[in-house]
């Protein structure tokens, strides 16, 4: 993922927000990836990175949540965390962002020259959280394209009975048309959503079919559902989804500005359901806000504790539990600890979770343990 060289995290409402780690990456950051309809965020701050905010769709604002997210992230990777001043950032539009230099001015790399009316934000606290998101085998598209086109068919079905009929009459037409298998199957049961990679009840509708389609491969759990489908989608049956979709007026499934997007962001996840099939996790630091819906997380405030221990010590706290999947507990542990204090905001921290204390206080009393066990067994040796 190429954010991942950068400092970033995925705000409350799912956008990237992304800033340098130091000035030869806020350079390279606002060159090669800023683009129209994304945000600039900034801190009259020593240390302060340039941030920009994703936006997927550039004709909609970005939502006030993510901007205040990105601008407390902006001043906490600032001297405000070791000062542990509270201070306000400020964002402006793509337009307004230029390397151009009024004359016989320079800017040096990593600087921009900033034109028009600067957004202030209000101040936020210096609260961040360090957690990890997992890598999905793709899952995270098939169930968003399933949930879509699920939603899509209860719509159409809750329009009215002449209307439905007259869908399904022109659904089986098609499917016969196709060679489809899954024309018995009765396409008016409606109210339950199909999701490609979750697993739900989803009889055998329209919906079922377009998401076994689209997705390329059906899902372990998806295979009593319904007569039995190809293993890939030809073109007959791409055809047919397409055909379907003109008719409802609807836009052709996953565009590639929207594949493009699900397979990055959508791909991870903070919450890892057991039938998912994760390949590896991956170290994030932002807002405390940001991360509250992660599974495995700490909070991170300015303290005395170098970022290289403490970031030991919340991948040995947050892999220890008993009742942790094994699957989970693996890829956690395969992070290299080397991210994960890149990761870290500050050089000083101090960490705190549900727990914490009585963690280390087991943890305190367990190398006692040792200690005393030690000390018994050259005691005895020396004796013998």
């Amino acid at each position: 993922m190429w954010f991942e060289k950068f400092h970033w995290f995925i705000s409350s409402e799912n956008l990237l927000v992304v800033s340098g780690r130091d000035a030869q990456q806020n350079e390279l950051l606002v060159k090669r990836y800023f683009r129209k309809g994304d945000v600039y965020v900034h801190a009259e701050l020593h240390g302060a990175s340039s941030t920009i905010v994703k936006n997927p769709q550039p004709e909609q604002p970005v939502p006030p949540l993510t901007l205040q997210q990105a601008g407390a992230a902006c001043v906490c990777r600032s001297r405000a965390w070791d000062s542990k001043i509270v201070t306000s950032a400020w964002w402006v539009h793509h337009h307004q962002v230029s390397k151009t230099a009024p004359t016989g001015e320079y800017l040096t790399t990593g600087s921009f020259m900033i034109r028009g009316k600067k957004n202030f934000l209000p101040p936020q606290p210096l609260v961040m959280g360090f957690g990890f998101l997992f890598k999905y085998v793709m899952r995270a598209i098939e169930r968003a394209t399933g949930k879509q086109f699920a939603r899509e068919e209860q719509q159409e079905e809750g329009t009215g009975s002449s209307e439905s009929g007259g869908e399904e009459a022109a659904e089986a037409e098609a499917r016969a048309g196709a060679g489809a298998e899954d024309t018995a199957a009765p396409a008016g049961e409606g109210g339950a959503a199909t999701s490609g990679g979750g697993g739900g009840d989803g009889d055998a509708g329209a919906a079922a079919a377009s998401s076994k389609a689209d997705g390329g491969e059906g899902d372990e759990e998806e295979e009593d559902d319904g007569p039995a489908a190809d293993e890939g989608a030809t073109e007959a049956e791409k055809a047919e989804i397409a055909a379907l979709l003109a008719a409802e007026n609807a836009e052709a499934p996953l565009a590639d500005e929207d594949a493009a997007r699900l397979s990055l962001l959508d791909s991870l996840t903070g919450v890892p359901r057991p039938e998912d099939l994760l390949l590896y996790a991956v170290p994030v630091c932002g807002p405390y806000s940001a991360l509250m819906s992660y599974k495995y997380k700490v909070k991170v405030t300015p303290g005395t504790v170098k970022k290289g221990r403490a970031a030991r010590q919340a991948m040995e706290l947050l892999t220890r539990g008993p009742e942790l999947p094994a699957r989970e507990r693996e890829v956690l542990r395969s992070v290299p600890e080397m991210e994960a204090i890149n990761s870290l905001v500050g050089p000083l921290v101090k960490l705190a979770m549900p727990g914490l204390q009585k963690l280390k206080a087991e943890d305190k009393r367990s190398k006692k343990e040792k200690a005393k066990a030690r000390v018994a067994a050259a005691g005895g040796g020396g004796g013998a």
